[in-house]
């Protein structure tokens, strides 16, 4: 998004707290904490900050709202920030609770443009891999910054954008869990649903994203 003289950027706001404690009755945030990062929402607002932000009203677009207020301006609940683009660089991965909240905001420009990775999101030669908005399969044979180097059957060696990757994991498979809930666990892939896999470590059975995983190797076989 572009404006004469400076770049405008969508970021995902850190919102003052006690817009999100007025159900709670507390109205106090603990004292050198940050605002934790939050997509906008004019109704988590408590009616003592009402006054900051405009109404809606004609700016309401798949019931997702253009907010314009004294704290900025949101869309979509992502601030709308005007910077210069000397003082900006390009980034290949990015925190993935800050990736999941992009997406959650599901403004037009975060679903037309590809997302920066997880920061956890790498891969590795001789990964099995499949590329989304195909049927292909193939193993990773060169890994640069931006891109892999990938050998299907069909097609042979393709360069294809690491965002478009997708780990190729299978129930029977041991894997080691990279991010999330269930970080450092390891154990047998014992079902996959979608993105997400079952896994069966020390007896019991965990649901993670595919994306936080890898292949490990089998040590207790």
């Amino acid at each position: 998004m572009h404006s004469p003289g400076a770049v405008e950027v969508l970021v995902v706001p850190r919102i003052p707290l006690r817009l999100h404690l007025h159900s709670s009755g507390s109205r106090k945030r603990p004292r050198n904490t940050r605002p934790p990062s939050a997509l906008f929402s004019i109704h988590d607002c408590s009616p003592e900050d009402q006054h900051l932000f405009t109404e809606p009203s004609d700016c309401e677009v798949s019931g997702k709202y253009y907010v314009h207020s004294k704290l900025g301006r949101f869309e979509y609940g992502l601030l709308v920030k005007r910077l210069n683009p000397l003082k900006l660089k390009l980034t290949g991965h990015v925190k993935p609770e800050l990736r999941k909240l992009f997406f959650e905001s599901e403004h037009p420009v975060v679903r037309q443009r590809p997302m920066p990775l997880p920061e956890f999101w790498k891969f590795e030669t001789g990964d099995v891999v499949s590329i989304e908005d195909s049927e292909a399969i193939g193993t990773v044979e060169t890994v640069l910054p931006s891109t892999c180097e990938v050998h299907t059957q069909n097609t042979g060696l393709l360069s294809v954008p690491t965002w478009k990757l997708r780990k190729r994991i299978v129930p029977g498979d041991y894997i080691k869990v990279l991010a999330g809930e269930y970080v450092d666990q390891t154990g047998l892939v014992g079902g996959k649903i979608g993105r997400s896999i079952g896994i069966i470590p020390n007896g019991t059975h965990e649901i993670v994203s595919i994306s936080f995983s890898r292949f490990s190797s089998a040590n207790f076989f």
